[in-house]
C-alpha cells in the first residue's frame, strides 16, 4: 500500500514536470509534443552527399553528443546526446533511487534517402532505452526540443547556403558588367588615337605617294 503510493506520487510528479517543461518548450500541448519519442521527415533541395554532409554537420554541432557513428554508403548516421537536467546539473540524491534509474541519454538516428533533385531526410529522437520506458518514465521534452532544433536547424543551413549562392551570383554579375565597362572604355580611349594614327599615315602618303593614298 505504502509502496504503491509512492510510486504514484512519483508518477504524478514526473506527469506534473513533463508537461511544464514541454509547455515551456512547445507553447501547446498535444500528443506529439508530449511523446518521448519523435520522428522527423525534412525534404533538402540538394544531392545526397551535400545533404548527408549538412546532417552531420548539424547534429554533429549539438550539445552533450558523445558518440557519432556514420555510414557514408548507406547514408545513415546514428548519435548519442547526454541528457541534461535542465534545471541544475547536480547528482540525484541517494535517497532518490527513482532519480538514478532515468535515462541518461538520448539517441537520435537519421537516414538520407536520394531523389531525383531533392533527399530526404528521415530523423528519429527518442530515449536511449527500449520502449516499455514510455510507459514508467518522461523525457521531460528533451527529444522533443532535439527535433525542433535539427530541423530548424536544417532549414536555416539551407537557407543561407541559398543566400550565399544569390550573393556569388550577384557578385559574378557585377564583376562581368564591370569588365564589360571597363572594356568598353578602353575601346573609347583607343579609337580617337587610331583615327589620329590613320589621318597621319595618310597625310604623309599624299605627299610622298598621291596614287596609293588615293586607294587607301
Amino acid at each position: 500500500g505504502l509502496a504503491a503510493m509512492a510510486l504514484m506520487v512519483f508518477a504524478l510528479t514526473a506527469v506534473v514536470g513533463h508537461i511544464r517543461r514541454v509547455t515551456l518548450i512547445a507553447d501547446r500541448l498535444d500528443s506529439q509534443t508530449l511523446a518521448n519519442r519523435h520522428r522527423r521527415q525534412v525534404e533538402l533541395p540538394l544531392d545526397a552527399s551535400t545533404a548527408f554532409a549538412l546532417l552531420e554537420q548539424v547534429i554533429g554541432q549539438m550539445p552533450r553528443i558523445e558518440q557519432l557513428e556514420r555510414s557514408v554508403g548507406t547514408l545513415q548516421l546514428r548519435a548519442t546526446q547526454r541528457r541534461a537536467d535542465p534545471y541544475g546539473e547536480r547528482p540525484p540524491s541517494r535517497w532518490n533511487p527513482m532519480a538514478r534509474l532515468a535515462i541518461k541519454h538520448n539517441q537520435i538516428t537519421a537516414r538520407v534517402i536520394p531523389g531525383a533533385d531533392t533527399s530526404s531526410v528521415t530523423l528519429f529522437f527518442e530515449p536511449d532505452a527500449g520502449a516499455w520506458v514510455d510507459l514508467l518514465l518522461l523525457d521531460e521534452g528533451s527529444n522533443y526540443e532535439n527535433a525542433e532544433a535539427v530541423t530548424h536547424a536544417l532549414s536555416g543551413k539551407v537557407a543561407q547556403q541559398r543566400r550565399e549562392e544569390r550573393e556569388h551570383a550577384a557578385r559574378t554579375e557585377a564583376e562581368k558588367e564591370l569588365s564589360v565597362a571597363r572594356l568598353n572604355l578602353l575601346h573609347a580611349q583607343v579609337e580617337p588615337h587610331f583615327l589620329y594614327n590613320t589621318l597621319a599615315n595618310a597625310q604623309v602618303l599624299t605627299r610622298s605617294d598621291p596614287a596609293r593614298a588615293e586607294q587607301m
